[in-house]
């Protein structure tokens, strides 16, 4: 019997990642990024509804983008603990390339430029470590703007529903400093936490990373994959039937099956079409 271990996931640890050669070097620049004023801290502390904790799991969502923006331990070296709006500060865009922020997530606030201010709520977030959630990134740029997924609710403005825009120079102004982790980095190396497809739909595993390749197998929401390059939107992988994580949940030794191949393993529209279970068992 052919047994493989398995690492149980508790908090998945974001943070430590870091942002694509391109963008980390674009940080190195960020002298020239026109830093906005910071707000002052409103006068009294945002009120927590019926909505506060409202965030969606993977499962849930239209897309997971291209990664998320965590927050990093506070600027007194004290972890960001799961309520962390209360120490962010982050202006948001209506374009990329704009000068002056359209609104702010600021201390627990929703600031827009124009309107009523808001608390904030973590609304629209995706679970990325147990109970704590992140802000989704749908795209990155070369020149440091990323574009994010903002859900304030039924607020006037549709500017503040949808996608908005930041920039990786402005990560830093709260308390608590956000980072940025890209799935194409996350889900590949020792780190990596044990990854499954999203949804019961079937996925086929390759030869080659086109759809044109001959299938080795089929893959679906209990086997487990190890990304081991990735090639645009395929990715090189050891698969595991059933899935090494899973097995181990529940309580058995894993004797099944190892292939190696080919999957697509995300798109432009959903994301990555892989997850990894942030509650652990």
């Amino acid at each position: 019997m052919r047994t493989r271990s398995f690492r149980t996931i508790g908090c998945v640890a974001l943070a430590t990642t870091l942002a694509s050669t391109e963008l980390r070097s674009q940080q190195s620049s960020c002298s020239a990024f026109p830093r906005p004023v910071v707000p002052a801290a409103p006068p009294d502390s945002a009120s927590r509804g019926p909505e506060y904790w409202f965030w969606s799991h993977a499962f849930d969502r239209e897309t997971t983008g291209v990664g998320v923006l965590s927050p990093g331990n506070r600027d007194d070296g004290g972890p960001p603990g799961t309520d962390w709006l209360p120490d962010t500060s982050l202006p948001l865009y209506a374009r990329a390339g704009d000068r002056e922020p359209s609104a702010w997530m600021h201390l627990g606030w929703w600031l827009p430029a124009r309107g009523e201010r808001r608390a904030l709520t973590y609304r629209g977030m995706l679970e990325t470590e147990y109970e704590q959630a992140s802000i989704v990134v749908t795209e990155t740029r070369e020149d440091g703007w990323l574009q994010v997924w903002v859900d304030m609710g039924p607020v006037p403005r549709a500017a503040s529903h949808g996608v908005m825009w930041t920039h990786t120079c402005v990560l830093d102004l709260g308390p608590s400093p956000l980072t940025l982790s890209l799935w194409a980095e996350r889900f590949v190396g020792p780190d990596a936490p044990p990854l499954s497809f999203l949804g019961e739909e079937r996925h086929a595993l390759r030869d080659g990373p086109d759809v044109s390749g001959t299938r080795i197998a089929w893959l679906g929401p209990d086997d487990e994959v190890e990304l081991i390059e990735i090639d645009g939107d395929w990715a090189r992988v050891r698969a595991f039937r059933p899935g090494v994580f899973l097995t181990g949940c529940l309580g058995d030794d894993w004797d099944g099956e190892e292939l190696s191949g080919w999957i697509k393993w995300r798109d432009e529209d959903s994301g990555s079409w892989l997850w990894y279970p942030t509650r652990g068992c």
